[in-house]
C-alpha cells in the first residue's frame, strides 16, 4: 500500500483521539463541580432550620405577634450590633462580660474539681454532704441574685459569685458521678497488681473520669454566660446584660392611704404629758418620684418629693386632751440608691 493510501486512514485515527483527550482533561472539572453543587446542596438542608428561625425572629415582631421591645426584628439586632461595634462599645462590653465569666468559671474549676473528687473518692465525705448538695442543687441561681445583691452590693463581687455558683453544680455532680462510676475491674486489677492509694488513684481513678469531668466543665460554662448577662443587667457598667435601650430617667407619681399597724408617742404640754394613740389610723400621702436610672456612675439615684399627712388622738379624758386637735402635715425630698 503507497504513503498516499496510509494518510487518509491515519488522518481520522488523530481525528477520533482528540475529543477523548479533551474529554478526559474536562473530567476532574466536571467530578469537582459535581462535588462543590452536592455540599452545597447538603449545607442548604442543614441550614434549613436556622434561615427558617431567622425569618420567623424577622416577622414575629413586625407582625405585632412579640412586643418589639422584648424581641426587635433580627435586622435591627444586626443593625444596632454594628453601630455598637463602630463606637466601641461592643468591644468594652464583651470584654466585660468575658473577664467576668472566665474569673468566675476558673475559680470554680480550681474549687469545685477536687471538692468532687473527694467527695465521690471518700464515701463519709459524700455522706455527710450530700443533704447539702441535694438542697442547694435544685435552687435556681438566679433566683438568689437578689440574696447576692444584698448581701455582696451590686458590684462585682456579687456577679462574679453569681457564676461560681452556676457553675458548681454542673462541675461537683458530674466529677462525682465520673469518680463513682469509674469500672471495678480496674480498680482491682491496679490493687492486685500492688497499686498504692495514691498511685490508684492518679493512675486510674482519674485518667477515667477525666472525660465526664470535661462535660461537667462544659456545662459549666454554658452556665457561666447565661447566668452573667442576667446578673449584669441589674446594677452593671458595661457588659453584654446591660440595658443600652434603659431611659435616663423615670418618673413615677404616687397617691394612697397608710394604714399604721403599731404606733404611739407621748406628748409634754405644760407639765402634764399624755400618750397619743397612732394604732389603727389612716392618713393619706402622696409621693413623686424621679428614678435616675444612669444616675452617678450608672449607679441608679431616686430622688422623692411627698407629703404625708397625721392626725393624732391623745388617749386620756383630761382638758388638754378635750381641747387638742393635732394634725401634722410634713413636705419632705427623699435621695437614695435603687435596687
Amino acid at each position: 500500500m503507497s504513503s498516499l493510501e496510509i494518510s487518509p486512514l491515519l488522518g481520522p485515527a488523530r481525528g477520533r483521539g482528540e475529543p477523548l483527550s479533551a474529554a478526559r482533561r474536562r473530567a476532574p472539572v466536571v467530578k469537582g463541580l459535581r462535588t462543590v453543587l452536592r455540599k452545597s446542596a447538603g449545607l442548604g438542608r442543614r441550614s434549613l432550620l436556622l434561615v427558617m428561625l431567622l425569618a420567623l425572629w424577622e416577622a414575629a415582631p413586625r407582625l405585632a405577634l412579640i412586643d418589639p421591645v422584648f424581641l426587635p426584628p433580627f435586622s435591627e439586632v444586626i443593625s444596632a450590633g454594628w453601630q455598637l461595634a463602630q463606637t466601641g462599645e461592643l468591644y468594652d462590653d464583651v470584654s466585660a462580660s468575658l473577664l467576668r465569666a472566665l474569673g468566675g468559671f476558673l475559680i470554680s474549676v480550681v474549687l469545685i474539681v477536687p471538692l468532687g473528687l473527694a467527695v465521690g473518692w471518700y464515701t463519709r465525705l459524700g455522706d455527710l454532704l450530700n443533704q447539702f448538695i441535694e438542697i442547694c442543687r435544685n435552687t435556681a441561681p438566679l433566683a438568689l441574685l437578689p440574696v447576692f445583691i444584698l448581701l455582696l452590693g451590686i458590684g462585682e463581687l456579687s456577679k462574679i459569685t453569681m457564676v461560681i455558683y452556676s457553675c458548681a453544680w454542673p462541675l461537683l455532680l458530674n466529677t462525682i458521678a465520673a469518680v463513682k462510676q469509674v469500672d471495678p475491674l480496674l480498680i482491682k486489677s491496679a490493687r492486685t497488681m500492688g497499686a498504692s492509694p495514691q498511685q490508684l488513684f492518679r493512675k486510674v481513678i482519674l485518667p477515667a473520669a477525666l472525660p465526664t469531668i470535661f462535660v461537667g466543665i462544659r456545662l459549666a460554662s454554658a452556665s457561666a454566660m447565661l447566668v452573667l448577662v442576667a446578673s449584669e443587667m441589674v446594677g452593671a457598667k458595661a457588659g453584654l446584660g446591660y440595658n443600652y435601650l434603659t431611659p435616663d430617667y423615670t418618673v413615677r407619681l404616687e397617691v394612697g392611704a397608710r394604714y399604721s399597724i403599731e404606733a404611739d408617742s407621748k406628748l409634754k404640754v405644760g407639765g402634764e404629758s399624755d400618750t397619743v394613740d397612732l394604732k389603727d389610723k389612716v392618713n393619706p400621702y402622696g409621693e413623686l418620684t424621679v428614678l435616675w436610672n444612669k444616675g452617678i456612675n450608672n449607679m441608679p439615684i431616686s430622688t422623692s418629693l411627698y407629703y404625708t399627712q397625721t392626725r393624732y388622738e391623745l388617749d386620756s379624758n383630761s382638758e388638754l386632751a378635750e381641747n387638742s386637735k393635732l394634725k401634722q402635715e410634713q413636705v419632705g425630698l427623699k435621695v437614695g440608691l435603687a435596687f
